[in-house]
């Protein structure tokens, strides 16, 4: 009984794979425990088939609508081309934030990596779209989902963009065994009440009503916080602002570096 309840709290943290001994015990042990690995099975082949589901309807949407953006471009009315190739643009990025979410990079490898790297990395992806403040700092490797995180830093950037307003601050800092990474708008922060609700997918706070996107940006972000083991904090800065604070464990060996 001990072994199907750390076999369960397991399950509840996204490890589907777990599965539990069939042969050895009394017949109603073996009983219980097969139905368990029968259930973890067929979360595990859920989860799979909607990751295969979306897919499939990202690639066979994504074909019509760049015939559509290519028909919008040879219109002879520059105004409805436009707002044509704006539109199927926000439909691209729908999809693309659907497919994010169900693929969050619990299948992709640990790896030592320097988090600097990877907020430059996110610094120049968007330099042609905002400014951003960014200023490297000596940290320790942490070991990382590289592509996971790259898609949470940029999903909070992207918010920011959307939702907030220029400068965007990016910084990351060691505090004690944890590595700290802040992403901080300048726009006017968010009413208290709906911060809890912001980690929900397909919510997004009364600021954001009038402006396109899915809900979706911060349930990616927390989803990835999650399988490294850390924490996220949303808050509103005292200087105006949303600030999004993401922790993730270091290595025990890490030494702080000054």
């Amino acid at each position: 009984l001990k072994r199907l309840e750390l076999a369960a709290l397991r399950v509840a943290k996204g490890q589907h794979a777990t599965m539990l001994e069939t042969r050895r015990g009394s017949s109603e042990i073996r009983a219980v425990n097969a139905a368990f690995n029968q259930m973890t099975y067929d979360i595990q082949q859920a989860a799979k088939d909607r990751v295969v589901m979306l897919a499939g309807i990202s690639h066979d949407l994504r074909t019509p609508l760049t015939r559509l953006r290519l028909t919008a471009e040879m219109m002879s009315d520059a105004d409805l081309a436009e707002g044509m190739i704006l539109d199927i643009q926000d439909m691209d990025e729908i999809l693309e934030q659907f497919i994010s979410f169900m693929r969050d990079g619990s299948d992709e490898v640990l790896e030592l990596i320097d988090i600097n790297h990877i907020l430059s990395e996110v610094t120049a992806q968007f330099a042609s779209q905002t400014h951003i403040e960014f200023h490297p700092e000596p940290l320790p490797d942490v070991m990382i989902k590289r592509l996971a995180i790259k898609r949470m830093i940029g999903n909070l950037v992207n918010n920011a963009l959307r939702y907030g307003q220029a400068p965007i601050v990016l910084s990351a800092m060691q505090a004690r065994q944890q590595l700290v990474i802040k992403v901080r708008d300048h726009g006017h922060g968010v009413v208290e009440s709906q911060i809890p609700d912001l980690l929900q997918p397909f919510v997004r706070g009364d600021a954001a009503r009038t402006t396109q996107g899915t809900g979706l940006g911060l349930a990616i972000v927390s989803r990835i916080v999650k399988i490294h083991k850390g924490t996220l904090d949303i808050r509103n800065h005292p200087d105006g602002g949303l600030e999004v604070s993401v922790c993730l464990p270091l290595p025990k060996n890490s030494e702080p570096i000054s």
